[in-house]
C-alpha cells in the first residue's frame, strides 16, 4: 500500500534536486560568461526554504523555495541567471548591512535599482533581458543626479521624489528579485561584522583581478 505521506517527502525531495541542479547550471553559465568570477559564485551554499519569497540570501547561503525557481525556470531560465546575480551582487557591494537610520524599504529598493543597473548594463547572454522604458526613465533620471548609481545615492533621491504608495509599489515590482528579509535576521552583530569582512575581500580580490586582466 503507498504511504501518501512518504510519496510526498518524495516529490518534495525530487523537487529540491531538480532546483539544485537548475542553480548548478545557473552558476555554470555565468561563470563561463563571466569567469573572474569563479570563487564568488561558489561562496554561497543552496539550501531550500518555503518561508521566503523567491530567492534570500543571508550571505552565507543561497535559499530558494523549490516551487518558484522550478516555475522561473519553465518560464525563462535566464531569468534565474539574473537572480542567482543579483544576489551575489548584493552580498559582494554589501548592501545586506543597512546604512544606518535607513528606512527598510527605500533602502531595499535602492539596492535592487543599482544591482539591477549592473546587470542591464552587463552584454552577456547569461544575463541579457528586455529592459523596459519604464525602467530606462528610471535609470535616466537617477543618472542626472549621480555619475554612479550607488544605495546612498539611489535612496536619498528616491526619498526626495515624495512618491506615493501605488508608484512605489510599481517601482519595487519593476526591480524586485529576492527577498530582503533575512540579510540581517538570525544573524548575531558579530557574525555580521566577519560576513562583511568576507565578502569585502572578494570583492577587493575581484577588483584586483579585473585590472589585471584589463593591463
Amino acid at each position: 500500500m503507498i504511504n501518501p505521506i512518504l510519496e510526498q517527502q518524495k516529490r518534495e525531495l525530487d523537487k529540491i534536486e531538480i532546483c539544485m541542479d537548475i542553480l548548478r547550471n545557473a552558476r555554470n553559465e555565468l561563470y563561463l560568461s563571466m569567469r573572474f568570477f569563479d570563487v564568488i559564485l561558489s561562496k554561497l551554499e543552496f539550501m531550500p526554504r518555503t518561508d521566503i519569497e523567491g530567492f534570500a540570501t543571508d550571505g552565507y547561503y543561497l535559499y530558494f523555495y523549490p516551487d518558484y525557481v522550478i516555475g522561473m525556470y519553465k518560464r525563462d531560465p535566464v531569468k534565474v541567471n539574473r537572480s542567482f546575480l543579483h544576489i551575489v551582487f548584493h552580498c559582494l557591494f554589501q548592501h545586506l548591512e543597512r546604512a544606518e537610520d535607513a528606512e527598510a524599504f527605500y533602502w531595499d529598493l535602492a539596492c535592487d535599482i543599482v544591482v539591477e543597473s549592473i546587470l542591464d548594463s552587463l552584454q552577456k547572454r547569461s544575463v541579457r533581458a528586455y529592459v523596459s522604458p519604464y525602467r530606462k526613465n528610471i535609470y535616466h533620471g537617477l543618472k542626472k543626479e549621480m555619475e554612479v548609481l550607488t544605495p546612498k545615492g539611489v535612496y536619498k533621491s528616491i526619498w526626495n521624489m515624495q512618491l506615493g504608495m501605488e508608484e512605489l509599489a510599481k517601482m519595487r515590482l519593476e526591480f524586485w528579485s529576492d527577498d530582503h528579509e533575512i540579510w540581517t535576521k538570525d544573524v548575531p552583530p558579530e557574525q555580521q561584522v566577519e560576513r562583511l569582512r568576507e565578502w569585502k575581500d572578494l570583492n577587493e580580490k575581484l577588483q584586483t583581478e579585473m585590472e589585471t586582466i584589463g593591463k
